[in-house]
């Protein structure tokens, strides 16, 4: 499947029946999974940058350069059930947890708020957090929604408890982070950036897992250019993670010891 302009965000449904994606032509796809069909096709006034499920796929929001976030109702054919206009910032990220949703903009701003009250239409911040890393290019809650974390171009990672007032702690990578991603049980957090950034905190103990980014400098030695870490995912059975890279390649790596995932014999 090909598109006139680049994509610039894509997400699965949690039920896994749908396939939602936008990007520079402003133009929302919504594809079937089971059937392989386009089912939905809406148009908007901007370039989308970031689509994203709710947590039991009652909604999907997307956000524009515009500043706008619009809701869809999956359950009511599609239709729109909810805007907010913030056109001072574009909207560059989100994340749902079950109880919360959290934008990150352009402005280096992340507004929180209350999932229940949103999926009603009423955007009123639950808390609005700021950092120097601007733009905040990435915004993933942990398992359960405690911890809250985003990170951007001034390289500054924000980690924020919400149990203890959405208090927060900052890790300096001093690169662009690109990506973040936690692991299913919530432990382990990985970002990615410019230059083969690439880190993982262990949140329990707040250390550095130093092994990973040992083993990922000993694969790409050698290999050339350094290459930018531009998204990670970790498996649902949180044994594998997966890195892509600004030259085209993906490489796997097996936990616990995080050995290279070769191809097929």
């Amino acid at each position: 499947m090909e598109f006139p302009k680049p994509i610039r965000s894509i997400s699965f449904s949690y039920s896994n029946n749908y396939l939602a994606l936008g990007g520079d032509e402003g133009v929302l796809y919504v594809l079937s999974v089971p059937n392989r069909s386009m089912i939905l096709n809406m148009i908007y006034d901007s370039p989308i940058q970031t689509v994203a499920f709710s947590r039991h796929d009652e909604r999907l929001s997307i956000g524009m350069l515009d500043g706008v976030l619009s809701l869809l109702s999956p359950n009511d054919d599609w239709n729109p059930c909810g805007e907010i206009d913030y056109s001072e910032s574009p909207i560059l990220c989100q994340d749902w947890c079950s109880s919360y949703l959290a934008i990150g903009r352009s402005d280096g701003s992340v507004t929180v708020f209350d999932k229940e009250k949103a999926m009603d239409g009423f955007f009123l911040p639950a808390v609005e957090l700021s950092d120097s890393s601007m733009p905040i290019r990435s915004v993933s809650f942990g398992t359960g929604g405690r911890f809250l974390v985003f990170g951007g171009d001034a390289g500054n990672v924000s980690i924020v408890n919400r149990r203890e007032e959405w208090s927060s702690s900052q890790i300096m990578l001093r690169r662009h982070v690109l990506a973040t991603k936690w692991s299913p049980g919530g432990r382990y957090v990985v970002f990615t950036g410019l230059n083969q950034t690439l880190r993982m905190i262990d949140t329990l103990t707040g250390d550095e897992v130093q092994a990973i980014r040992a083993k990922y400098s000993e694969i790409t030695k050698g290999n050339g250019d350094v290459q930018d870490l531009t998204c990670v995912d970790f498996s649902k059975c949180g044994n594998f993670i997966a890195f892509g890279c600004s030259n085209g390649g993906v490489h796997i790596l097996r936990g616990p010891d995080w050995e290279l995932v070769g191809p097929p014999a």
